[in-house]
């Protein structure tokens, strides 16, 4: 059995274009604020119900090779690609959180 300091088990909120597969992630991003990352399909065409899912950074890297680079990102870093054949573009981020604790992101 591998030792689980050489695969941890983090989650990451993906959407549920990517956690469903219809779409690759292109976007991730990951949080200073709380830690969390988020795996998203870079569109903003989500419902509002249902759209977040928790899924395992191992699993997603598992289907997608690619994400191991885009996961690997400290807090306060963002990851984007363009498609599923280019390469991740990796950028500081600013976070803020506004008046009722939501974070606000900008580049």
């Amino acid at each position: 059995m591998a030792d689980s300091h050489e695969h941890p088990e983090e989650g990451a909120i993906t959407c549920s274009h990517v956690f469903s597969w219809e779409r690759p992630a292109l976007l991730v991003i990951h949080s200073k604020i709380d830690g969390v990352r988020q795996v998203l399909c870079g569109q903003w065409d989500h419902e509002e119900i249902d759209w977040a899912h928790i899924a395992c950074t191992h699993h997603l890297a598992e289907r997608d090779s690619s994400l191991v680079t885009a996961l690997s990102i400290g807090p306060g870093y963002l990851a984007e690609r363009g498609s599923l054949s280019s390469l991740w573009k990796i950028e500081e981020f600013d976070e803020e959180e506004d008046e009722d604790g939501e974070e606000i992101f900008s580049n």
